[in-house]
């Protein structure tokens, strides 16, 4: 019995060792790998830089629109008053009247009336007429040139002549010795009178301080600054 012992437990000896060494099937053992599905992750967001090229719109304004003036009115309901703005032109005051009383060389007196931009003749020589003033100077050249178209025309009945010097200081005496060398045919002012009419016609425009200077004045007292070639077809 003994003996078999030792047999017995080689045997299981050798049966562990076949056991050990012996093939495991790969169909039972080996198992199937898992096989992990990727995860599909949402796209991150990515901030694009806005290009520094890029021109920016900025807010439009509106433009304010102007307002019509507003009317003088009265709401008797809520009793207010809307002022009307006006501007009023500017423009230079003249005498509204104007009465120049001018002796002549000669010793005649004229009157006349300088009212606004008109002018008017009282006296009984030149009322009621058109009279041609003449602004000249005794040592002006083109005052000398076209003076034998003036003295031609101080020969027409419908037209008054009326000479004024108004260039140079002479005093009466050497005025009248000019006018009698020229053989002047029509009335010229005192040389101490005539600077108030100069005055007038300064101030309203019709002279300039320049020689000759010929001024139309109508029977109606319409002032219009014209030339010697001119008078007979503007009466």
């Amino acid at each position: 019995m003994l003996k078999i012992y030792p047999f017995i437990l080689a045997l299981f000896i050798f049966a562990g060792c076949v056991y050990k060494e012996a093939p495991i099937s790969t169909a039972k053992t080996q198992s199937k790998p898992k096989v992990s599905k990727p995860s599909v992750k949402a796209p991150a967001k990515v901030n694009k830089p806005i290009p520094t090229n890029t021109p920016v719109s900025k807010p439009s304004i509106p433009t304010p629109t102007k307002k019509a003036p507003a009317t003088q009115t009265s709401n008797p309901a809520t009793n207010t008053i809307q002022k009307e703005t006006t501007i009023a032109p500017v423009t230079k005051p003249l005498p509204s009247s104007n009465i120049l009383l001018l002796p002549t060389i000669n010793g005649n007196l004229v009157k006349v009336d300088a009212s606004g931009y008109d002018i008017k003749f009282l006296d009984s020589t030149y009322s009621g007429k058109d009279v041609l003033l003449v602004l000249f100077g005794h040592d002006c050249p083109h005052c000398n040139r076209q003076l034998p178209a003036i003295k031609k025309l101080a020969t027409n009945p419908r037209l008054k002549v009326l000479g004024i010097h108004a260039k140079s200081m002479i005093g009466d005496s050497r005025l009248k010795s000019y006018m009698r060398r020229a053989g002047i045919n029509f009335d010229v002012l005192s040389f101490k009178n005539d600077i108030k009419l100069i005055r007038f016609l300064r101030s309203a425009g019709y002279y300039d301080d320049n020689v000759p200077c010929d001024i139309l004045v109508h029977k109606d007292g319409r002032v219009e600054v014209v030339n010697e070639g001119t008078v007979l077809s503007k009466l």
